[in-house]
């Protein structure tokens, strides 16, 4: 699985226990275990994210 897709399943899974304001990017690097520049170069803002 591409760390793409990883982010879209984890943020899904953070978005359904906490809604979308209730995690970070942060959140994400750390459940993943990479670092938040590589969350910003799939997803630049955070909304992007939730519109993917």
């Amino acid at each position: 699985m591409s760390t793409y897709d990883n982010l879209l399943d984890l943020a899904d899974t953070l978005i359904q226990e906490n809604g979308f304001q209730g995690f970070s990017y942060a959140d994400l690097a750390e459940g993943l275990g990479i670092r938040k520049a590589s969350i910003h170069y799939h997803f630049p803002v955070k909304t992007d994210l939730g519109i993917a």
